[in-house]
């Protein structure tokens, strides 16, 4: 890499740096974030090895906990710097909701839509042991209240078990896949009148589902349970794709509008 390449490229984290310091506290809280931001690219990443990171966030009094070198600070872009879930607040949500995070990941999700919507009441299920460690460090105060029940497995068609796949090597995209013979590491999966039944939840008020592609396994047979849902905030992932959503949800009466709708994600509320 060549100097001037260097210095553009650094130029360009401070400049991104700054413009979303706001969803920061403090300004050693921004320098953090800066330093997350370079250990994204491959000379930063040798720089800057892994760690967790604590991060104290504008108008909360429990700090956000990041693992450097990961997709999370990836995560964190998108959900605190640029707000993509914060179409959350256009919703029509009632006082207290139920929603359920479908691939909660390290619990980013939750904790934004929590300081979104203040008195919702969450079930998360994530299948990978350590993001879920990290999930639970950065909601302690929602688990403390006993507004997160949190599931380890993955969300199917139906109740059974199955093999996660890590190949990607991203901790935001680990996938599942059917159990083989000799399988070391089998994973409970939970329908979704299953995991209701687990949070004694007769609605779902908002359903978040970013299921690296078994999004396509759930809505194909999603009649028994989606009169059940209320609005529906969804990342597809290959191979199922945005137009096989809106056809499954078709296919079952389930009418709905588009609130939001951009390339990585779509909010749907029912009519």
């Amino acid at each position: 890499m060549g100097l001037a390449h260097t210095a553009s490229t650094i130029r360009n984290l401070i400049s991104l740096s700054w413009q979303y310091r706001r969803a920061y506290a403090t300004p050693l809280d921004a320098y953090k974030g800066f330093l997350l931001r370079t250990a994204l690219g491959r000379h930063g990443a040798k720089l800057l090895p892994q760690r967790e990171v604590k991060l104290n966030l504008p108008g909360s009094s429990d700090p956000l906990w990041l693992r450097r070198t990961t997709s999370d600070f990836q995560i964190f872009m998108s959900l605190f710097e640029k707000g993509q879930y914060d179409v959350v607040t256009r919703l029509s949500l009632p006082p207290s909701p139920i929603i359920f995070d479908l691939g909660a990941n390290v619990g980013l999700a939750v904790r934004r839509i929590s300081m979104r919507v203040p008195n919702a009441r969450f079930l998360a299920v994530e299948p990978d042991a350590d993001n879920r460690r990290m999930l639970l460090k950065n909601n302690q105060s929602l688990l403390a209240a006993g507004r997160l029940t949190l599931i380890d497995g993955f969300v199917a068609a139906a109740d059974g078990v199955a093999s996660i796949d890590r190949s990607d090597g991203c901790a935001s995209m680990y996938r599942m896949r059917e159990a083989g013979p000799g399988e070391k590491e089998l994973i409970p999966c939970y329908s979704m009148e299953t995991l209701m039944k687990k949070m004694d939840a007769q609605t779902i008020d908002l359903l978040k589902c970013d299921i690296e592609g078994a999004e396509q396994q759930l809505f194909a047979d999603c009649a028994p349970w989606i009169d059940r849902v209320q609005s529906i905030l969804i990342e597809c992932d290959p191979p199922y794709t945005y137009d096989q959503f809106f056809a499954d949800l078709n296919r079952v009466g389930w009418k709905h509008e588009v609130v939001q709708r951009n390339n990585v994600m779509t909010c749907v509320r029912r009519l």
